[in-house]
């Protein structure tokens, strides 16, 4: 019996290789700069370690889901956000509109529940993410994506194309207005096994961060705007460009820990960023 696809659960079927960030990428990168590409992917999990993969940067695939999986809706999805990601992965100001976002948010929680598998030791998605995400094709309501623009940086070989920053998140803030039997609520939910966690990507000028939790409860999170848009659950339509970049706090591991303020992160979010909330922590 072969494994399940992580996605549908079907285990008739043998798995295929899955490209976590899609395989016409390299290959557009390679075409736009007209020689072979170079550079590397980073993936930084919790507490810091690093996996570098050295191959041809965005070739790297998890053997994780189906044949009719990676060959039907997944490329379905690829085809319908491929225009905007190239203009975006440059870094060229896209307009996206509500359609636009709803498919964007998908394809950007789609690969950080990819992403999350290179590291099956240390997993921080919720297994349940997986089925509901094949059951709707669309990112889930309990998920919140945001995007920005991000400068590449170092050069040839050094360059950073692409990576991932994922992390579970156990410790955030809340708001100082919060009763404390909701607090000692979502508390117990992380006891009994409940996850929240949030998964940076950047994929050329594209950087994007996917929060995503299975607690039985609706929460409201807020990003650092102008810094970065969200585009789940959507927004207004609105142009992205190089005017929100990360670069203005630091770059991606700023960016990181700035969402959820509060949340694990490599770096303490600014000061500011915190007014109005008070600290929330799991009990161990």
């Amino acid at each position: 019996m072969s494994r399940a696809c992580v996605f549908c659960g079907d285990t008739t079927e043998k798995l295929t290789r899955e490209h976590v960030y899609a395989d016409w990428i390299s290959k557009f990168f390679a075409e736009h700069y007209k020689q072979p590409l170079t550079g590397k992917i980073e993936l930084v999990a919790e507490g810091g370690s690093t996996r570098e993969f050295l191959q041809t940067p965005f070739q790297h695939t998890a053997k994780i889901v189906c044949g009719t999986c990676n060959n039907g809706w997944m490329s379905d999805l690829e085809a319908d956000v491929m225009d905007n990601i190239k203009r975006m992965i440059l870094g060229k100001p896209t307009f996206l509109d509500q359609a636009a976002q709803r498919r964007l948010a998908t394809w950007c929680a789609k690969t950080a529940l990819a992403i999350d598998r290179l590291q099956p030791e240390a997993r921080v998605v919720p297994d349940s993410h997986y089925a509901d995400m094949y059951q709707q094709r669309t990112a889930l309501r309990s998920q919140f994506v945001l995007v920005a623009f991000r400068s590449l940086t170092g050069k040839g070989a050094d360059a950073l194309l692409g990576g991932a920053i994922k992390e579970p998140v156990s410790n955030f803030q809340v708001p100082a207005s919060w009763p404390s039997g909701d607090i000692e609520r979502i508390r117990q939910e992380f006891t009994e096994g409940r996850k929240a966690y949030k998964i940076t990507l950047i994929v050329g000028n594209l950087a994007a961060l996917v929060f995503g939790h299975d607690l039985p409860m609706a929460l409201q999170i807020n990003s650092p705007r102008p810094l970065a848009k969200r585009i789940w659950p959507v927004s207004p339509g609105f142009f992205w460009e190089s005017k929100l970049s990360v670069d203005k706090i630091g770059g991606i591991p700023a960016f990181h820990a700035a969402f959820a303020p509060g949340a694990n992160g490599p770096r303490k979010p600014p000061a500011a960023l915190l007014g109005g909330y008070q600290p929330f922590g799991r009990t161990p």
